[in-house]
């Protein structure tokens, strides 16, 4: 099966540009559970608004093979323990092509994989829910904390 989150990758306008993030960590150095070593954890910028509140190890409520785990600002998704893609994370005013702005109590995740990005808007957030819709599709995304 494929996620949609690589179906909306393959559909996606290339924008953002590399001066809009706010991370120079590499997706690459976060391990697959989300964890980084003390060493790449030090050279992260601090993570609050937005960022701070989505933090942890999300599983799809309509996929339980889907899960994607945010650290910092990488968004790394794992599917059937494979992990599919690795993506930086700026948090916006709106949709970064759309002219919006970054901002760290902004309510729009911009993904950026390689030259390429997503945006999706931020529709909930609690401690152990997490909602998400891709834009432009519309496309509601409904994931679930995983607490081990």
């Amino acid at each position: 099966m494929i996620t949609v989150s690589l179906l909306a990758f393959t559909a996606c306008n290339k924008s953002a540009s590399n001066n809009d993030q706010d991370s120079t960590e590499d997706a690459s150095t976060t391990t697959e559970n989300g964890e980084s070593t003390e060493e790449e954890a030090a050279s992260e910028p601090a993570v609050t608004g937005t960022l701070l509140n989505i933090q942890g190890k999300w599983q799809s409520v309509d996929d339980e093979n889907n899960i994607i785990v945010i650290n910092g600002a990488n968004w790394i998704e794992i599917y059937d323990g494979d992990t599919l893609e690795k993506a930086n994370m700026v948090a916006y005013t709106q949709c970064a092509e759309s002219g919006g702005q970054a901002d760290v109590n902004g309510k729009y995740l911009n993904l950026s994989i390689g030259e390429d990005a997503l945006c999706y808007s931020v529709d909930e957030v609690t401690e152990s829910d997490f909602t998400i819709t891709y834009l432009p599709k519309g496309k509601i995304l409904k994931w679930a904390k995983v607490t081990e």
